[in-house]
């Protein structure tokens, strides 16, 4: 005997599925009673609302992924300490084994340079060291200096040099002697780090688009935490910066995929804060560095301690999500509900039914991109080309290819003005520790700007008006030091220099979220890869231009720095303006995006009027 489905005992004949089903049933009933009030949802950035932007869960990713940036501060500030390099001069063997003391070497035996009020750290007298060392430091400096001298006063170079260890118990460059004529393998280090941020900038874009944000950030993680460590273990000078290399590139693979897993978990609501308070993390990393330094004096020990936060970081294996947003364009959308059901149960916040959730997903890739149906079957050659083709995808479609020409030029500038007016600024400061501590605090109101830019100004005029400020600050000392020469004040130079790193250090940081606002979801990572590579070829520059012209012309870096930023501030203003719209899912851009008078409606960015949950 069969019951009608609306029988009295109908439920009874479904409780093996309900209780298999519990979880799902609850959402759909949840979700039934409150569809009414559900708010219509046209984008991913809807469903995120949903989900919750101001709840713990939110918080939680945001200080995971913030604490990435203060690692990368240890990492590429750190060589400051590492490779510190304190007074030294020829080691005079005869002279130590008869128990000179220093002064006594060094007023012997080293020129002086009245010049630079310095002894010299390469040349020595060629003298009879050997008879010196016989008849003592008072009989050679008197009564027997013709004969020790040899009636010459020749100045020859040394090949060993011995260090002042006052200051630094140990470093890369009294370890290895890293000065004089080995100067060179010093600067080497510098440049490991550089283009360590360079290539990872290249290469960890294209990898996190086609492996995902996740994988690329903890593989990168596990490999940095043990090459921090490695590294101490180094027996050459060749092999610390091999070192120092894949430090740098895995360091900021995993800063740019928390960065990008950030950005894309946060909705248009709260994207711009979490963006500015991200930068501050390496603020942090900043002026924490040399107080770190401070305490510890040997650069292993010093290498150790500053390799503990990434320790800290592989919570991430159990923390940090996948980017949903990638996870839809791949196809994976049981993921993607895995990721959003999870937020939402931790904010406390209740989703839309399960079966209706997937629909909207599947309706909003419709709308972020149309997948070739034979991609999942692509051979490793094809899947190659694809993976070519991305790396130029930002210069197919006319509106990206004028937004990357113009991005790379502010990115070019933002970096080589950046890194160079934090190694010029190195000689007016004896003492390290103290001139790291402010360069850290002067980030501090730069990402201030940041903040309170992104929440209450507009994009494209803020940037516009960080360079200019720059440009002012930096030209303004150039002439004071064009007009003054060798009498300009010391406090003029400090504070401008400072002023315009403020404004510098605003635009460049300003830059990623700007940049990760002007490209679509399928090419943003791409995008941000491509631009920081050209960032980083300008920090390059940066050393050369201040060792280079300022030899030549004191004033001459400042007046460069202050031209580009100059020329930045102006080309900033053709880029479109994106304050409070949601993240582009598509490549397809309007006519209407590329005006500056007017910004992009939100349904060109959606590229349909239909809701994807019906009212």
């Amino acid at each position: 005997m069969e019951e009608s489905p609306g029988g009295p005992r109908s439920n009874k004949v479904k409780v093996g599925q309900q209780e298999q089903q519990k979880d799902i049933d609850k959402q759909e009933h949840v979700g039934d009673q409150e569809g009414e009030q559900m708010p219509p949802v046209t984008s991913f950035d809807d469903l995120v609302e949903m989900a919750g932007t101001w709840g713990p869960w939110n918080f939680l990713i945001f200080f995971l992924s913030s604490l990435s940036g203060f690692c990368l501060a240890f990492t590429v500030l750190s060589y400051q300490f590492l490779g510190a390099t304190p007074d030294h001069w020829c080691h005079i063997q005869p002279l130590v084994e008869a128990n000179w003391t220093q002064q006594q070497v060094l007023s012997f035996a080293i020129p002086y340079s009245n010049e630079t009020g310095r002894y010299s750290g390469c040349q020595m007298y060629d003298y009879n060291y050997t008879v010196a060392a016989t008849l003592g430091y008072e009989a050679s400096i008197n009564t027997s200096f013709e004969v020790v001298s040899r009636g010459s006063s020749d100045i020859v170079a040394c090949h060993e040099r011995d260090f002042n260890h006052t200051q630094y118990r140990s470093t890369v460059v009294t370890k290895w002697d890293l000065v004089c004529e080995r100067r060179a393998l010093y600067s080497t280090i510098q440049a490991a780090t550089q283009l360590g941020l360079l290539l990872s900038s290249f290469v960890s874009g294209c990898l996190m688009d086609q492996c995902g944000r996740r994988p690329v950030v903890l593989g990168c993680l596990v490999v940095n935490v043990a090459l921090g460590f490695l590294g101490l273990l180094s027996p050459t000078p060749y092999v610390f910066i091999a070192f120092r290399l894949a430090l740098s590139i895995t360091g900021f693979a995993v800063y740019l995929g928390n960065f990008l897993i950030l950005m894309e978990v946060s909705s248009s609501s709260t994207r711009s804060t979490f963006g500015g308070l991200f930068l501050m993390m390496w603020a942090a990393g900043y002026f924490v560095l040399p107080g770190v330094a401070y305490l510890v004096r040997d650069w292993q020990w010093l290498q150790a301690a500053l390799n503990l936060p990434n320790v800290v970081m592989l919570l991430e294996f159990w923390l940090l999500p996948e980017s949903p947003r990638w996870l839809i364009l791949q196809n994976r959308d049981l993921e993607a509900v895995e990721v959003l059901t999870q937020a939402a149960k931790v904010n406390k916040k209740t989703l839309p039914p399960r079966h209706a959730l997937m629909d909207a997903i599947s309706r909003i890739r419709d709308q972020m991109c149309h997948k070739d149906e034979g991609e999942a079957t692509m051979t490793v050659t094809m899947k190659v080309l694809t993976t070519v083709k991305k790396l130029f995808f930002t210069l197919t479609e006319k509106e990206l290819r004028r937004r990357m020409l113009i991005l790379v030029v502010c990115w070019f500038v933002a970096s080589m003005v950046y890194y160079g007016l934090a190694l010029s600024a190195t000689n007016l400061s004896a003492d390290p520790y103290l001139y790291l501590l402010l360069g850290g605090l002067m980030e501090v109101p730069s990402y201030l700007i940041v903040w309170g830019s992104l929440v209450y100004l507009s994009r494209r005029s803020t940037l516009a008006s960080l360079y200019l400020l720059c440009a002012v600050c930096i030209c303004i000392n150039a002439v004071v030091m064009f007009s003054f020469v060798n009498e300009t004040p010391v406090g003029a130079k400090i504070f401008l220099s400072l002023l315009g790193k403020i404004g510098i250090a605003a635009a460049f940081h300003l830059l990623y979220i700007y940049t990760a606002e002007l490209f679509p979801t399928e090419c943003r990572s791409v995008a941000l890869g491509e631009c920081s590579f050209i960032g980083r070829i300008g920090s390059i520059a940066s050393p050369y231009i201040n060792d280079i012209m300022g030899d030549v012309s004191p004033w001459a870096p400042s007046a460069l720095f202050a031209g580009a930023s100059t020329v930045a501030a102006i080309i900033s203003l053709l880029l479109s303006e994106t304050k409070g719209r949601d993240l582009t899912e598509t490549h397809i851009i309007k006519n209407s995006d590329t005006s500056l008078a007017s910004p992009t409606p939100p349904s060109v960015l959606h590229n349909t009027k239909e809701n994807v949950f019906p009212a």
